[in-house]
Parts: C-alpha cells; sequence; structure tokens
C-alpha cells in the first residue's frame, strides 16, 4: 500500500513538474510562382484520374448500397439525434485544447525523461520502502 501511495506521489510530481517547451515556429513560407502553381494542380489532376484511383472510387459506389441500408441509415439517424445535443461548441473546445496540450506534453524528450525518472526513482523508493520498514511504518 506504501509503495503505490509512493509511486502515485512521484507520478504526481513529474506531471506537476513538467515544462513542456513550445514548438518553434516555422518560417514563413515563400510565395509560389504562378507556373509552379499550375504544374501542382496538373499534377493533382494527373493523380486524379490514375487508374488506382478511379478503382478505388468504383469500390466505393459498389459498397455504399451496403453501407446506406436500411439498417444503418436508422441506426445512424439515432447516433446522431442522441450526440448532437451533447456536441456542443464548447465542449469540442475543450477537448481540442485538452489534444493540443496532450501532444505538446508528450514530446519523444519527455517520455524518454520521463522512462528515465522512472527508472532512477525504482531505486529511490526501494530505499525509501527499506527505511519505513526500519522505522516500523
Amino acid at each position: 500500500m506504501r509503495l503505490i501511495g509512493l509511486i502515485s506521489l512521484l507520478l504526481f510530481t513529474v506531471l506537476v513538474l513538467a515544462n513542456p517547451e513550445p514548438a518553434p515556429v516555422p518560417a514563413p513560407a515563400p510565395e509560389p510562382k504562378l507556373g509552379d502553381d499550375i504544374g501542382e494542380k496538373l499534377h493533382g489532376i494527373g493523380e486524379i484520374l490514375s487508374g488506382e484511383f478511379l478503382r478505388q472510387v468504383q469500390s466505393v459506389v459498389r459498397h455504399v448500397d451496403t453501407l446506406l441500408d436500411d439498417k444503418s441509415t436508422k441506426v445512424t439517424k439515432n447516433l446522431l439525434m442522441t450526440a448532437g445535443p451533447v456536441i456542443t461548441p464548447e465542449l469540442l473546445k475543450k477537448v481540442s485544447g485538452l489534444l493540443d496540450n496532450g501532444s505538446k506534453l508528450l514530446s519523444p524528450d519527455f517520455i524518454d525523461q520521463t522512462k528515465n525518472l522512472i527508472k532512477k526513482a525504482s531505486k529511490l523508493l526501494d530505499t525509501v520502502d527499506a527505511l519505513f520498514e526500519a522505522l516500523g511504518l
């Protein structure tokens, strides 16, 4: 029981003391030239007209009948009617903020630092646990 309390205290301390660094602001992209813009659009049109894309569109059209049958349409309608009033702009703003903050906090550096801290803390917890046992706590 004491070990769980110590681990909880350690993790709480790690989260409280975490100081994620803000992402650097990227330099503004150079303005594309007119020829570059037209070339990119023609390339995009070429990709749309590729055989693979057309096969994918045919597959979607063939399967849309299965996806939009009476049963799934009713289920989807009920889901939207139930979830619609709950999903407010305020809720979406809160969820978006949580996701933004979580992605900043869970950077690769932070994860590596946390792993190293937990490895080092395990030795400290063993020492503290032995000290508590010696004190009869």
